[in-house]
């Protein structure tokens, strides 16, 4: 699977995928916020995805990338798991053009 890109420098990014693919046995549990319902979550969820497009949001799989690759709890009922992650990339970052 291949993930999201954190890294401009191709060998740290290769790193960081060897090292996060590798965390897990199980597949990554859907994890609710305390207190906030399916709805509510589901609702939060396409809000930000109205705002940042769907590569913004991150559940479910896609968030290998942000559990901790050197926790010791693997069983779904111990790991720290976040429930979503958001990817928010400024404009003026996201094409940097070099004048020469």
């Amino acid at each position: 699977m291949k993930g999201q890109v954190f890294y401009g420098d191709e060998n740290v990014q290769a790193k960081h995928e060897s090292l996060f693919r590798k965390s897990t046995l199980h597949p990554i549990p859907d994890v609710l916020p305390v207190s906030v319902s399916h709805t509510e979550f589901n609702l939060a969820l396409a809000a930000f995805r109205d705002i940042l497009g769907a590569d913004g949001v991150h559940t479910g799989s896609a968030l290998i990338d942000y559990i901790d690759p050197f926790e010791l709890w693997e069983d779904a009922d111990q790991r720290h798991v976040p429930s979503a992650a958001i990817w928010y990339v400024p404009l003026s970052m996201r094409t940097k053009k070099i004048k020469r």
